[in-house]
């Protein structure tokens, strides 16, 4: 059987709590040193991570139902 790709996979090792956390400290970090530019990247980044995890598997699901048909 075919093992399915984590994205991120350090995070996934992490509660989801932990992982969010791990985030919030690295953007908060970056605003206090100056770095705002580099902390929104990262913030954007952390969204569309996020969203491309959530959204995915359903999206993989959708597309192998169209294949077969």
């Amino acid at each position: 059987m075919r093992r399915i790709r984590t994205p991120g996979r350090w995070l996934v090792r992490l509660h989801p709590l932990q992982s969010w956390l791990v985030v919030m400290a690295v953007i908060v970090g970056l605003s206090m040193i100056g770095l705002r530019t580099l902390a929104l990247l990262v913030a954007v980044g952390w969204a569309a991570y996020a969203a491309y995890t959530w959204l995915s598997p359903s999206a993989r699901r959708r597309l192998r139902r169209f294949r077969r048909r």
